[in-house]
């Protein structure tokens, strides 16, 4: 498990590093894309040797997910089961869909069987919506991504995250680098899912799914306001951060037993 949890975060690094770059291209020219995960998966899907590298993403993917499941099941991490611990545990199990969403089309996509998935977000969103108790449902699930997005900007600002590393087996630069690096990019983060969670709030208070924004069209959003090739080259940029950090993850992140 612990070496899946590794693999897992250094994939979840990559996927966040893609997505970045297109972005600051997006964000300096028109040779990038504002995109999410699903779009990140396709452009290595559409790199030389493809395949190979589809394989290695569903394999990473997939290794996120069950530790993601792990974690929200086993409660390995030991987050209890009230409160806020049991909260936690939840957003883990949702973060596991999530990746193992993108894990099943990694290997759709090895075999050629892949369509888009932006319409099907909106097509469950609007019958979620179209039921008389989807609103309040709805709402539940906006109010919990800007929760996150709260917790993860409080995150960045007390780099909390860093009892979780070994930091003991870190330099004193490596240690002072990567926290800088990662509170950038975990700000950066939590500035897409308030976006994201705004998005979900009017689409729940509206009744209306078009709202909705998932991070690709976060992105999009920063770049449409005034100076927003330079809000989004600077989020962009904090996204590269954010898989910086999943990268020092795998490598200093402990793994509980």
């Amino acid at each position: 498990m612990e070496a899946l949890a590794r693999v897992g975060y250094l994939t979840k690094g990559v996927v966040y590093a893609i997505i970045g770059v297109l972005a600051l291209e997006a964000a300096f020219g028109p040779g990038g894309d504002t995109t999410g995960g699903e779009g990140a998966v396709r452009t290595l899907g559409a790199q030389p040797f493809g395949r190979l590298l589809l394989a290695l993403a569903t394999f990473g993917l997939g290794a996120y997910a069950l530790w993601c499941f792990a974690r929200a099941a086993l409660d390995v991490e030991g987050k209890g089961s009230r409160g806020k611990g049991l909260a936690k545990r939840v957003g883990y199990a949702g973060t596991g869909l999530v990746y193992g969403s993108l894990c099943l089309l990694a290997a759709q996509m090895i075999g050629g069987r892949a369509g888009g998935t932006g319409g099907a977000k909106r097509t469950w969103l609007g019958r979620l919506l179209a039921e008389d108790w989807g609103q309040i449902v709805v709402v539940v699930l906006a109010v919990g991504v800007l929760a996150a997005a709260m917790f993860q900007a409080v995150r960045a600002w007390k780099a909390k995250f860093r009892r979780a590393w070994k930091t003991e087996e870190m330099s004193a630069a490596e240690r002072k680098w990567a926290t800088r690096v990662s509170r950038f990019g975990i700000a950066a983060r939590a500035v897409v899912l308030a976006i994201v969670g705004y998005g979900l709030l009017r689409a729940a208070l509206t009744g209306n799914p078009d709202r909705f924004r998932d991070l690709g069209q976060a992105l999009a959003t920063l770049g449409r306001q005034t100076h927003g090739d330079i809000l989004l080259s600077v989020v962009a940029a904090g996204l590269v951060a954010y898989g910086a950090y999943q990268a020092v993850n795998a490598r200093y992140r402990r793994i509980p037993a």
